[in-house]
């Protein structure tokens, strides 16, 4: 019984390495957020102002 335990210990955290490192290879960074070319080195002014502009396009209905 103390080898089956012990065993776990080791299998658990090496088959949760092995998906993580699965999973990372499949889906890069890409995968995870889109990248929009026109939203780079923009200046806090200019993303505010983007931010207000897509906060203007979307109408709120309160109940």
């Amino acid at each position: 019984m103390l080898v089956k335990q012990s065993a776990v210990k080791v299998a658990v955290p090496f088959i949760t390495v092995i998906f993580l490192a699965i999973a990372f290879g499949l889906f890069p960074d890409s995968a995870w957020a889109a990248s929009h070319p026109e939203n780079e080195n923009l200046s806090s002014e200019e993303v505010a102002d983007r931010f207000a502009l897509i906060d203007s396009s979307y109408e709120i209905s309160l109940p």
